[in-house]
């Protein structure tokens, strides 16, 4: 089965509502909105001119982005990356910061998206059991699935360490960490050389979820006068 394509609109539509508590009616605000834009202008106007293995070209697309405009496609998973990038947008990333970082860490967000998406419980007040969950780690009373997944991140000033001949201050960004549960996110910074000292934690498993939920029910505006 092919999977969905979504409009950048529907796109926009659907993080908006993600990031505001309670959900918004009518248009997206233009502050929203020209935050998205400038990511997405960035990530397809400095693209680097080839791939490695280590890195994909774009950061919220897997292949270069048809269409232009409110035509946009998008699939789920690049609309969560567009999601985590304003995420980290808030965090205090520069948008060049975000572009950069998600475009090498992509492959591997990949997998942890699709596992979230297909394993775990759907967002609800409803409470889940451990048991209704086998494969998801439980809460610290044993009682509930915990259905959070961490994305650990570490980006250093090289002249933290090294003091170079120039002014110019160069940036490291250790491989990403995920930790699925409270329980693996507590051990992995408490034996981590690279984390215990400091780390930026963002969690993935809610924005995965709200995002394939808010696509779905994502209204698609076409252009012309209106019937």
């Amino acid at each position: 089965m092919s999977e969905p394509i979504y409009r950048r609109v529907q796109a926009e539509w659907s993080l908006w509502r993600a990031f505001v508590d309670p959900p918004p009616r009518g248009e997206i605000d233009a502050t929203a909105k020209t935050r998205i834009k400038r990511l997405l202008d960035i990530d397809r106007n400095d693209a680097p001119a080839s791939t490695t293995r280590q890195a994909g070209r774009w950061a919220f697309s897997a292949q270069p982005t048809s269409g232009s405009g409110t035509e946009a496609a998008f699939r789920a998973f690049d609309v969560f990356c567009l999601g985590l990038g304003l995420e980290l947008l808030d965090m205090g990333f520069k948008q060049g910061e975000i572009v950069f970082l998600i475009r090498h860490i992509r492959p591997v967000l990949q997998p942890a998206f699709r596992r979230i998406i297909d394993h775990y419980p759907p967002l609800s007040f409803q409470r889940h059991g451990a048991k209704d969950y086998p494969s998801l780690p439980r809460t610290r009373d044993g009682r509930e699935p915990d259905d959070a997944v961490f994305l650990l991140i570490r980006k250093v000033e090289v002249d933290e360490f090294i003091r170079l001949p120039t002014r110019r201050r160069t940036q490291e960004i250790f491989a990403p960490a995920f930790c699925f549960g409270e329980t693996d996110l507590i051990a992995t910074i408490s034996t981590s050389a690279v984390y215990r000292r400091k780390a930026i934690i963002v969690e993935l498993a809610r924005l995965a979820r709200q995002v394939q939920r808010l696509l779905q029910d994502a209204p698609v505006r076409r252009r012309g006068p209106k019937p």
